[in-house]
């Protein structure tokens, strides 16, 4: 880059080539890697700071593997190239071979175009990346807002003055690993030299970025991995008489710190953290310094190309509250299921459909209700800032409160959802319900064994009685909802991850129709409501509370008539009775071979 610029700038030959010193190690006499050496020097020495002193050296000590490397470099122009490009060898290169000692997952570009393009950074704003990893989302900040200057129709001069401003003084960022934050540096040279204010160390120390000046944070911080530094706990709210402290917590407390009052941060989180109950007092904690602007919640997996993480993410964006601003008025939020690379592979796939695109066309503007985005369950909604709470401030839960109450009825109007135990005698037999033994293809109960109380690990079961309607809260993806067959054993014991759902009297659905309940919430558009509602650090660890099922919003169209209602009901029973019972006869039949 050093050798193409000085080339451009003084009308002379660029000198990275084999040609070039091939001649001037003749002209010399000494070897040609020593005079690669020499351009190496002057390229540091213009880009001074980049490296510590100590650290900056070829590592390449053969001259035949240099001109190889020569070779095959020589024919491409950084200059020339778009930054599309660039940023994605710059990725190839690193998502395979670099990982910092927190454990850092690079942000898929997918994720950073949806955070830049979703913020949308001006001219004149300052932005920041605390944990900045190899400078992407900095990157990205930099040609939003680089792009709009030179589209201007400004004087070129002007543009260029500004430009310089741009990459000098409002672009910043710090990261704690030393070789990422080499890499950071570098990265900004590639797009526009923008690499002074790029700092390295512990940001949750504070010293090089300075409080409340800030109008954007963009970042994704190392999560899941616990921080126990005592001296510098003692200086966050978040972290306050404990002995360690989550790092994704200190960092959405650091970034707040950053932000100039009515600034605006988006980052990405561990989805748990907007709606597991342990993480309430974060959340009381977040919502006195914030005001929530938009959530949007990403597929499990969608770091696993990237790390190999399941972990369940979202974007959560907050603007930080100003005594002299009033809040938005309304929240946005969205479950996004497909985001243009498969999520479910550890190596990266790029997928034509990228539902965030449009996803950012529907959170710049106000609607009601609840839209459908695309064809796999992708959903976006708004909801009155004045229905945020500290219980769940998650997309689910405002994809929740948007759904047209007019024309709905909540589950809990219908069924009571019961999830009472039964202690376990170690002496008892049982007989005994596992959840995978309940079928996700038709929700039908496929084995019940006889097992001793002690060789069960519970310490507490839940019973099923027959005719009993049940719900899997775990994975609610699977659907393993039914009921029990007439001539099963009774009581049947399972674990406490199966409710039992109980009818009450209601204007809606008669008890002779009560089981025609069972194919709607099996239905995809009920199931996915159920999902949204679950809470979880993965999709398959995903559960929904019995509160969050009584909220459950069932279209009233669905329950049809009572007639053709009090048919569905009999009808599933009596093909629930009949599968059970073929079950039963197929592993007799078996057994007496055996």
């Amino acid at each position: 880059m050093n050798e193409e610029r000085r080339a451009l700038k003084e009308a002379r030959e660029n000198r990275f080539s084999r040609q070039w010193l091939q001649v001037s190690a003749e002209a010399s006499g000494a070897q040609q890697l020593e005079v690669f050496r020499k351009l190496f020097e002057e390229a540091t020495n213009k880009y001074s700071g980049i490296y510590d002193d100590d650290d900056v050296s070829i590592q390449i000590k053969d001259e035949d593997a240099l001109l190889k490397v020569v070779d095959r470099l020589e024919p491409f122009s950084f200059l020339g190239t778009g930054d599309d490009i660039k940023g994605a060898v710059y990725e190839i290169f690193l998502k395979t071979t670099l990982r910092g000692e927190f454990d850092q997952y690079f942000t898929p570009r997918e994720l950073v175009d949806y955070i830049v393009e979703a913020s949308d950074p001006q001219y004149g704003e300052r932005f920041v990346d605390p944990a900045a990893g190899s400078g992407g989302f900095l990157i990205k900040a930099f040609t939003h807002v680089n792009q709009v200057l030179q589209t201007s129709g400004r004087p070129a001069h002007d543009i260029l003055v500004d430009e310089r401003e741009l990459v000098e003084k409002h672009i910043w960022g710090q990261e704690a690993d030393y070789d990422l934050h080499v890499l950071t540096k570098i990265n900004m040279i590639m797009h526009g030299d923008g690499w002074n204010n790029i700092y390295q160390g512990d940001s949750l120390l504070g010293g090089h970025l300075p409080y409340g000046t800030f109008d954007l944070v963009l970042e994704n911080p190392p999560f899941t991995t616990s921080y126990g530094n005592k001296a510098v706990l003692k200086n966050y709210e978040t972290a306050f008489g404990r002995d360690s402290q989550e790092l994704d917590i200190l960092f959405v407390e650091l970034s707040i710190r950053l932000l100039k009052p009515g600034g605006r941060m988006f980052i990405i989180l561990p989805e748990g953290l907007l709606n597991i109950p342990a993480y309430r007092d974060f959340r009381d904690w977040l919502l006195g310094k914030v005001w929530l602007s938009q959530t949007i919640s990403l597929p499990a997996g969608a770091f696993q190309p990237f790390g190999r993480s399941a972990s369940k993410t979202c974007i959560l964006a907050v603007i930080k509250k100003d005594a002299t601003s009033a809040p938005p008025k309304y929240v946005f939020g969205a479950v996004a299921n497909n985001i243009g690379y498969d999520t479910g592979k550890t190596t990266y796939k790029a997928l034509e459909r990228n539902d965030l695109v449009d996803i950012l066309k529907e959170s710049q503007e106000f609607f009601s209700g609840v839209h459908q985005i695309g064809r796999d369950g992708s959903v976006a909604a708004w909801c009155p800032q004045s229905d945020i709470n500290t219980e769940r401030i998650d997309a689910g839960r405002i994809l929740s409160g948007a759904q047209n109450e007019d024309g709905c009825t909540p589950l809990g109007e219908m069924f009571d959802v019961k999830s009472d135990f039964t202690p376990l005698n170690t002496d008892s037999l049982y007989s005994y319900l596992e959840v995978p033994w309940i079928s996700d293809i038709h929700g039908c109960i496929q084995r019940i064994d006889s097992v001793k109380g002690s060789d069960l690990t519970a310490s507490r079961l839940r019973a099923l009685d027959s005719g009993d309607i049940y719900l899997t809260r775990i994975n609610p993806r699977k659907k393993r909802i039914g009921i029990v067959p007439t001539d099963a054993p009774h009581p049947v014991m399972v674990s406490g991850e199966v409710y039992t759902l109980k009818w009450k009297d209601n204007n809606h659905l008669p008890y002779e129709s009560r089981y025609a309940i069972i194919p709607i919430l099996r239905s995809d558009a009920i199931t996915q409501q159920i999902c949204n509602l679950s809470t979880g650090s993965s999709s398959s660890r995903a559960r929904i509370s019995v509160d969050s099922l009584k909220e459950l919003q069932i279209p009233t169209h669905l329950l049809g008539n009572r007639h053709i209602a009090e048919e569905q009901s009999k009808n599933i029973q009596i093909a629930t009775d009949a599968y059970w019972n073929a079950i039963n006869s197929v592993n007799h039949v078996m057994e007496s071979i055996l």
